[in-house]
């Protein structure tokens, strides 16, 4: 089975809206894919929920 490729180490993740778990307000959110461990994905949560990725790099949104 082929994984998808949204869930390949250093892949850039945005959700539209976030749901946090807490309660708090859903809001716009990158996650960056730091390493796949047994089909576990270990993320990063990027400080910022603007785009500021370079405009010659595809955009896959998650």
């Amino acid at each position: 089975m082929e994984r998808d490729s949204r869930f390949q180490e250093g892949a850039i993740l945005y959700f539209e809206p976030f749901i946090f778990p807490n309660g708090g307000k859903p809001k716009s959110k990158y996650f960056l894919v730091l390493k796949l461990i047994n089909d576990f994905l270990l993320l990063a949560s990027l400080p910022t929920s603007k785009d500021h990725i370079p405009e010659f790099i595809e955009k896959r949104h998650g």
